[in-house]
């Protein structure tokens, strides 16, 4: 009896033991997995705001603006007038501020009146789309041009390129509220996150199964070395 039951608890760690054994890498390939999804749906969901900035200056911002928008002086009422009809429209959910920059770092056009004429330093930002590049980005809002911006919260900020030829003459900038972009971000995540979970669902099952019938098969190894080792009538062990 004693001896029975020793094997018995000697056999369910082993059965314990192969169920748990796989769950240790299948885990930890799930972490690395679903924080790799993550990273791709904030990807995703920040370059498809950025396609919609890229695609709302082509055929909104761009149309509206003059080359003297961007190279002359600053704007009279009346040009501002005609700009805000063009584009305040645009503000709303998604984006809740745009600046027009020229290649001199002054804002020759926003939807906040007050920031109209003013001068900055070029950031790399603003730097990037003067040499033609599309570039985005959550804000830190600690910028100097960005108190008027701070109330908002998290914000991305799309930089996109103005002007035709090789050379843009200034940047439209779209400061785009975070709170759609991260409800993108977790839509896509459930469902990357879902089909992650079930894959290694299938890893695990399919590496216990095989743990399993290793354990079954040296214990029905060590029931034969017993039984040949035991006289079968007397079961006293051979001499």
């Amino acid at each position: 009896m004693g001896v029975a039951l020793l094997r018995w608890n000697r056999g369910h760690r082993r059965m314990i033991a192969a169920l748990l054994l796989p769950a240790i890498p299948v885990a930890l390939i799930a972490l690395v997995l679903l924080s790799q999804s993550r990273t791709w749906a904030t990807d995703r969901a920040t370059d498809q705001a950025s396609r919609s900035a890229a695609l709302i200056s082509s055929t909104v911002v761009a149309p509206a603006l003059s080359d003297d928008d961007l190279t002359g002086g600053a704007p009279t009422p009346a040009r501002i007038r005609e700009l805000d009809d063009a584009l305040l429209p645009l503000i709303g959910d998604q984006i809740v501020r745009l600046k027009v920059w020229n290649a001199d770092g002054a804002v020759v056009y926003s939807d906040l009146g007050d920031s109209i004429g003013e001068r900055f330093e070029i950031s790399h930002d603003l730097e990037e789309a003067l040499a033609g590049d599309i570039h985005s980005g959550v804000s830190s809002l600690t910028k100097d041009e960005n108190r008027a911006e701070r109330d908002f919260g998290k914000l991305l900020e799309v930089y996109v390129p103005l002007g035709g030829g090789d050379q843009p003459v200034g940047a439209v900038e779209f400061y785009m509220g975070y709170e759609p972009i991260e409800a993108a971000v977790r839509a896509d995540f459930r469902q990357v996150g879902l089909l992650v979970l079930i894959m290694i669902g299938l890893i695990y099952l399919a590496l216990a199964r095989f743990a399993v019938s290793a354990v079954r098969d040296r214990r029905r190894a060590d029931a034969k070395a017993i039984e040949a080792s035991q006289d079968p009538l007397t079961g006293i062990a051979n001499r």
